[in-house]
């Protein structure tokens, strides 16, 4: 069921095609509702550490946007649209759970390496290059506001509240890599499969060639 539900956001030249713009395809929707999951947890955990009322916006608006990653693709047909519409949402998220806690030390810092994971594994390398520089400038920014002294609220925060959060980042980070890579492995097996299915399907034509030559020079 979930297969037929992914297939409807597909474009029809990525299903026409087939390959590895499909497979990737499939991945970056699974993704990007996997995170989508987390997004309620996200907004309960954050407004009870912090409190602040603007978070709920912040998550509803990039909730908003993990949700329109399947008709971006559907309706642009481009992955890399797509998958900026999922890394930029993700980074808003963090960036602003960065502001509104600890900067640097916020447990939601982790989370920018999915910024150049997901571009490696959703675009070219020449497309996602970008990723990784904005993700280091997120945290550059982040790092210049701490040595001018910028207040965080997070600054305040119990040992039993960072423990919490900490945990929270982890569950949360490591369930999202363990779907990525899990989906990863079963596209590289793909690969692997229909690698040997074209060589099986050449080597009958290398024999009659090898025949053939040999033939001609007897």
């Amino acid at each position: 069921m979930l297969s037929q539900l992914v297939a409807r956001f597909v474009p029809e030249h990525l299903a026409l095609a087939g390959g590895l713009e499909l497979r990737r395809a499939e991945i970056l929707i699974k993704t990007a509702w996997f995170i989508l999951l987390w997004s309620p947890p996200t907004l309960a955990f954050g407004y009870v550490t912090n409190g602040i009322d603007s978070i709920f916006l912040v998550v509803l608006a990039c909730s908003i946007g993990f949700a329109s990653v399947p008709f971006i693709l559907r309706a642009t047909g481009s992955l890399v649209a797509a998958s900026n519409t999922l890394i930029a949402a993700l980074l808003v998220e963090m960036l602003w759970y960065g502001v509104t806690s600890s900067g640097v030390h916020a447990s939601t810092m982790t989370a920018i390496i999915y910024a150049p994971l997901f571009a490696l594994v959703f675009q070219t390398r020449r497309a996602g290059l970008a990723w990784p520089v904005i993700a280091l400038g997120v945290w550059t920014g982040l790092f210049v506001m701490e040595a001018q002294g910028y207040p965080f609220p997070g600054d305040g925060f119990d040992t039993t509240t960072r423990a919490a959060a900490r945990l929270f980042e982890l569950s949360s980070a490591s369930s999202v890599i363990f779907v990525l890579v899990s989906l990863k492995d079963g596209m590289q097996e793909f690969l692997v499969a229909t690698l040997r299915a074209r060589e099986a399907e050449e080597r009958p034509r290398r024999r009659c060639d090898s025949a053939a030559r040999d033939a001609a020079r007897a």
